[in-house]
């Protein structure tokens, strides 16, 4: 069997909203994720990259209104996506 690659119409249908939706879901537990990687023994380069989402994502209201946003965007496109792979 063989794995085919994931178009970026396939990606934008089945998988966006229910990531988007998830991260949401458990914004919190991302955080808290995000800093327990960020600690120096997670090794230095997942450190680096986890210490710089959780200080751009901590105390940013806006990064929940940025995600809540694209939720209603990528809903859209989603249902777009959908009626036009219907038809063609």
């Amino acid at each position: 069997m063989q794995i085919r690659p994931m178009s970026l119409t396939r990606w934008l249908v089945t998988a966006r909203v229910p990531a988007v939706q998830a991260v949401l879901i458990q914004y919190e537990q991302v955080l808290d994720c995000l800093e327990e990687m960020a600690q120096p023994s997670a090794g230095a380069s997942i450190a680096t990259r986890a210490s710089g989402l959780a200080q751009f994502s901590t105390g940013r209201p806006i990064t929940v209104l940025d995600l809540k946003m694209a939720l209603k965007v990528f809903a859209i496109l989603q249902q777009l996506n959908r009626l036009l792979q219907s038809q063609y």
